[in-house]
């Protein structure tokens, strides 16, 4: 089941092109990322680790910032169905 306040926004081109950026983004961070680590020598297997983590939370704190902006509300927006059903 689809998130009501998701679908809205996946008929609109801007969420779209933001969606797409986003996406990207990530993907290239990621592997930046990991080839600064493979061109560093062979670093130890902590600092992938340590690399991957925080590119992943810098991206989420992204992410909720971006619907914090379009919504009000920090994090990925849930349904009004299902936050009653949780109560």
């Amino acid at each position: 089941m689809k998130n009501k306040i998701i679908s809205k926004y996946e008929n609109m081109k801007w969420y779209r092109v933001v969606k797409s950026i986003y996406i990207i983004f990530f993907a290239l961070a990621i592997l930046w990322g990991n080839m600064a680590c493979l061109v560093d020598g062979g670093s130890p297997a902590w600092v992938f680790i340590v690399t991957n983590l925080s590119i992943i939370f810098i991206m989420g704190g992204i992410e909720g910032l971006f619907w914090y902006i379009v919504n009000g509300k920090w994090g990925y927006p849930k349904d009004e169905e299902s936050e009653q059903s949780e109560k």
